[in-house]
């Protein structure tokens, strides 16, 4: 006997159990349904519930299977998913040894396809059959897998878990390491592909949407990974929706699942009473109350066309042909510009200091301001990068000692003394200069 299995290990899940269970009737399915769960983590009311609502051919408590993470500071600070906890626990479904096969579905699965012609695989007991998982296509998701019981492999998984840390600190760690060993170092794999549609894990970190929109009605289970799910309070405004995923019936796959949750009516219970049992709506607020978060969802178009569009290169561009070079033209190129764009003032006052040394400038060339600047042993230079007629020759040799600047007021007020006009001539030669400069002033302006 072939069957599928189930695993609850807490009460949150339990809307997603009866989800799949609901959905697996609706594709018509031949094949029981069993379900693994711990006696001691399930609410006793929940454990009732489930024994009256007659959806499983066997309920198995696994408490003394119970395995926990065995890399607990991975599963909660590397993968941070720390409600996975217990879910190596899954190897106990090699145990059950009363099935020739099984087909395992994780809770928060939503079969949209018949898919009983997995049992139909031919496989060893010693492969597992299974879809790649989205986040590295080399390794299987383990929220779908057909398998063979057996006691010989079960054991091994045992013996694996006590001996060797799951990568992920999870049971998809734990089975790839068994399965799938040593990948990338001549290993051999016990991996047999199902194809993603089988298994489709999207997330919201990447959607090949192109590959969705030609393969949506081909899609036989459709898995909702990560920690939010179709059942929690943030999910309710999501299946309306039209921006999400759509398969088949031009549904998106959060309204597909409220369609198969809602139908589920245990003891006289409603699926609303089910989502206050299992903890996922508070006592008081009713439904309809709930506030829906909604939550980052792609766009079907990615492609965004640029708001311009570079210059193309041509031959005659050259190589600097990008280069953003000032067009301004000089000041003085009549054909550039305008004489009112000349500042009279400024332009008086840069003409007047041509060639005009200050008495400062003067005193700090004939005055060293380090002793050896004065050594009558200083070397001079036999050698030169430049020919010596490039130097200005001093006007005035140097011939002052070093002192240090105390009669630099004095040496100013003599200079300027020398420099002040003493005769009338020379007065008036200085007013005909002054008279000449305002003439061409004038002229430019």
């Amino acid at each position: 006997m072939s069957a599928y299995a189930l695993l609850l290990l807490e009460d949150s899940y339990l809307p997603g159990i009866l989800a799949v269970s609901s959905a697996l009737t609706a594709t018509s399915t031949k094949f029981p349904l069993v379900l693994l769960y711990s006696d001691k983590n399930i609410d006793q009311n929940i454990v009732k519930l489930l024994i009256a609502s007659g959806l499983f051919a066997q309920l198995i408590n696994i408490d003394n299977g119970l395995l926990p993470s065995n890399s607990p500071h991975t599963l909660d600070n590397v993968l941070k998913r720390p409600e996975l906890s217990l879910t190596i626990s899954k190897i106990n479904l090699w145990k059950l040894t009363q099935f020739s096969k099984l087909v395992y579905l994780d809770a928060d699965t939503l079969p949209l396809q018949n898919l009983d012609h997995l049992f139909d695989l031919e496989f060893s007991s010693n492969q597992i059959v299974a879809a790649s998982d989205i986040g590295w296509p080399d390794l299987f998701n383990t929220g779908v897998f057909v398998l063979q019981p057996n006691l010989a492999v079960y054991k091994d998984l045992l013996q694996l878990y006590e001996s060797t840390e799951s990568f992920d600190g999870a049971d998809q760690g734990l089975l790839n390491e068994h399965f799938n060993p040593d990948l990338y170092h001549g290993g051999v794999s016990n991996w047999i592909r199902l194809p993603f549609i089988y298994n489709c894990t999207l997330n919201s970190h990447y959607e090949y949407f192109p590959a969705l929109q030609r393969y949506s009605h081909d899609v036989k289970l459709f898995h909702f990974i990560g920690s939010k799910k179709p059942w929690h309070p943030h999910a309710k405004g999501l299946k309306d929706d039209p921006t999400l995923f759509k398969v088949s019936g031009n549904q998106n796959v959060y309204q597909l699942w409220s369609q198969a949750y809602e139908k589920v009516t245990i003891d006289g219970k409603s699926h609303i009473d089910i989502l206050r049992l299992s903890r996922n709506l508070q006592p008081e607020p009713n439904w309809e109350s709930v506030a829906a978060v909604q939550t980052p969802v792609h766009p079907q178009f990615y492609y965004k066309k640029p708001e311009s569009v570079p210059d193309s290169y041509s031959p005659s561009h050259g190589e600097a042909w990008k280069l953003k070079d000032s067009k301004i033209s000089n000041k003085w190129d009549k054909t550039g510009g305008s004489d009112d764009d000349l500042d009279a003032e400024k332009l008086v006052k840069s003409l007047s200091q041509l060639d005009v040394a200050s008495p400062e400038d003067t005193y700090a060339t004939s005055h060293p301001v380090f002793p050896w600047e004065k050594s009558s042993h200083k070397v001079q230079t036999t050698r030169s990068f430049q020919p010596q007629s490039f130097f200005p020759k001093p006007s005035n040799p140097f011939t002052a000692s070093f002192d240090n600047g105390s009669d630099l007021e004095s040496y100013i007020a003599k200079e300027e003394q020398s420099s002040r006009p003493e005769t009338l001539e020379e007065i008036k030669q200085d007013e005909k200069l002054d008279a000449l400069e305002s003439e061409q002033l004038d002229a430019l302006e």
